[in-house]
Order: structure tokens, then C-alpha cells, then sequence
């Protein structure tokens, strides 16, 4: 299970990535109900998973401190030339 960030409400969600999010991206439980309650249960598992695989309570063991943000966590935030082998 990993800590990711919620494509809908930007808050921390958990669960396994779903093939068609965006890397780093899930979908919390509040989120979850809400677009169960609007749109069905068809369209939740066709959009974002299923309950308790990829959409999931927050565990009891401790996870990673901040979600995964795939940009953030893997740039340095400036640019540097690629070394000339």
C-alpha cells in the first residue's frame, strides 16, 4: 500500500496505483464516497479502482511522510547538463 495524492481533492490518499491514474495519483475514501454517490459504483471501479486494493483507509503501519509525488521526488528542482562520458 502506498501514500499517494488524491486526483480529485489534492489530499492524501492510499492504496495501489491504479493503471490508469497518473503516476503518484489515487483517489481518498471521502472522494471515493462522493463519486460512488453521483455517478454509481460502475463508475468508480472503471475510473479509479476498487475498494480496499486501490482505494483504501489510511493503514496501521506507518508509511511514507508525504505522499509520492513522482515531479517533486525525482528533480532536483534545477537543471544541470548531463555529464559526457
Amino acid at each position: 500500500m502506498k501514500m499517494l495524492r488524491c486526483s480529485c481533492c489534492g489530499g492524501i490518499a492510499y492504496g495501489k496505483q491504479w493503471w490508469n491514474r497518473d503516476k503518484g495519483y489515487g483517489l481518498c475514501m471521502k472522494c471515493a464516497d462522493t463519486i460512488e454517490a453521483k455517478e454509481g459504483l460502475q463508475a468508480l471501479l472503471m475510473g479509479y479502482g476498487i475498494r480496499g486494493i486501490h482505494i483504501c483507509e489510511e493503514p496501521m503501519v506507518e508509511s511514507d511522510p508525504e505522499p509520492t509525488d513522482y515531479f517533486l521526488s525525482h528533480s532536483t528542482g534545477e537543471k544541470q547538463p548531463l555529464p559526457l562520458e
